[in-house]
């Protein structure tokens, strides 16, 4: 359990019973938080009350009397159209923030990575969860589908979070700079509950906050938004960024091009190794998933030679 010491005693609403947040609301019931949980769907109302979750209703309460509301991601909370319990605690001057920030104020001395990825989270997420542990560093996954952040174990100094950080989640995690930021897709569109495209990638952009180096920014070129996410960070220089691609040759950065990863971070175009991709209908996708991995293992210090190792011990499964 991830033990959320801060808001030990305190009142805390949590909007929104599924995986995510039951698990946002048992970590804070039982790290001793008072806890006022919620969901528009009765029948989730009555699953949390099965499982000993304090269930309250959040309409026409006193926002002056909660620290915080905790809501799951993909609720509505944009400046136009939130949900109303989210509007109501904005205007009761309630903080509104996601599992992740929750971890983030418990969890100070660990390293976050964060993954923004429309449509291959889940498989980059995988790759990590393999690679991170063989290299050697204690790592938790999550943020994803069935691996909810606030199940995930709890680690000192040294230990790395890397999480799935759509938009959504990312607007609302204010106190994680991270180590490495992942930007490969945005899928076409809104993301939801994203209005628009622009809304989408204005909110994706919060995973480069207040990054400077050693941290790094780690960005497909494979993308158009990955593209124009590349030309504004390297306008402002403010910390490390490794362009990577799946498809072809990447100046300064690590791409993958017929089966073999290439670091040309220092300009000399070196391969690294061969990579025994065995789904041949997603060799080009798995190349940029390869490449980004290997960018963001640097970034956290990783020896090449482990971070090639345990790549390649991960495509020969």
């Amino acid at each position: 359990m991830i033990d959320l010491f801060p808001f030990s005693g305190f009142p805390v609403a949590v909007l929104g019973l599924g995986e995510e947040g039951i698990a946002s609301a048992r970590s804070l019931s039982l790290s001793e938080a008072e806890v006022w949980a919620w969901d528009d769907d009765p029948a989730r109302r009555e699953a949390a009350e099965a499982a000993d979750i304090p269930v309250r209703d959040l309409t026409g309460v006193d926002w002056r009397e909660l620290v915080s509301l905790v809501i799951e991601h993909h609720i509505p909370h944009g400046t136009d159209n939130p949900h109303p319990i989210v509007a109501a605690a904005r205007a009761g001057g309630c903080e509104v923030i996601a599992d992740s920030e929750l971890l983030a104020r418990a969890q100070r001395d660990a390293a976050y990575v964060a993954v923004v990825s429309r449509a291959q989270a889940e498989e980059t997420l995988n790759i990590f969860e393999h690679v991170l542990p063989i290299t050697g560093l204690e790592a938790e996954v999550g943020g994803d589908g069935g691996r909810p952040l606030l199940d995930l174990h709890g680690m000192d100094l040294g230990g790395v979070y890397v999480m799935d950080m759509p938009p959504a989640r990312a607007d609302l995690t204010v106190s994680i700079t991270y180590d490495a930021a992942v930007f490969l897709d945005i899928g076409t569109g809104a993301w939801p509950p994203c209005q628009d495209r622009d809304d989408t990638l204005a909110a994706s952009r919060w995973v480069f906050h207040r990054q400077t180096g050693p941290k790094g920014a780690v960005v497909s070129v494979d993308s158009a938004a990955g593209r124009q996410v590349l030309k504004e960070l390297s306008l402002k220089k403010e910390q490390i960024i490794i362009p990577v691609s799946g498809q072809s040759r990447t100046p300064g950065g690590i791409y993958v091009v017929d089966g073999v990863l290439y670091d040309d971070m220092d300009g000399d175009a070196m391969a690294i190794t061969d990579l025994p991709f065995s789904r041949s209908d997603s060799d080009q996708s798995d190349a940029l998933l390869a490449a980004s991995v290997y960018a963001t293992a640097i970034i956290l210090n990783v020896s090449p030679p482990a971070a090639m190792a345990s790549l390649r011990s991960y495509f020969s499964d």
